[in-house]
């Protein structure tokens, strides 16, 4: 989700380090991992619980599973969610779209809305 939402911010032209609620840091992408908050719960939080839901009781954390789970974060990301104006758009598309949002909104051109609100 890290390079989608960076990929989304640098087109976009906002500046990565300028974030809102993390702290700036030298080398940390501080609007990327903002931005990540508003998709992090929709995305990866919720792929964990139904992940985990159907594994058995007991399994072991390793590579073949970590890949797996990756692969589900992934599969999410393709999925649809219902965006401004009742559409339907891929988790993939919402970031890049909430991201030109943000843009819009620090240029004063529009005001905020924000996913999953």
């Amino acid at each position: 989700m890290y390079s989608k939402v960076l990929t989304a911010v640098l087109s976009t032209g906002l500046l990565p380090f300028a974030g809102f609620v993390h702290t700036d840091r030298s080398g940390k992408a501080s609007l990327v991992l903002d931005i990540i908050e508003l998709f992090r719960q929709p995305t990866v939080d919720h792929t964990l619980v139904s992940f985990l839901s159907k594994k058995k009781k007991e399994f072991t954390v390793n590579k073949e599973t970590l890949y797996e789970f990756a692969s589900k974060v992934i599969n999410r990301l393709k999925e649809r969610e219902v965006f401004t104006g009742g559409k339907r758009y891929t988790l993939d598309k919402i970031i890049f779209l909430q991201t030109q949002n943000i843009a819009s909104f620090l240029k004063n051109e529009q005001t905020l809305k924000i996913f999953g609100q």
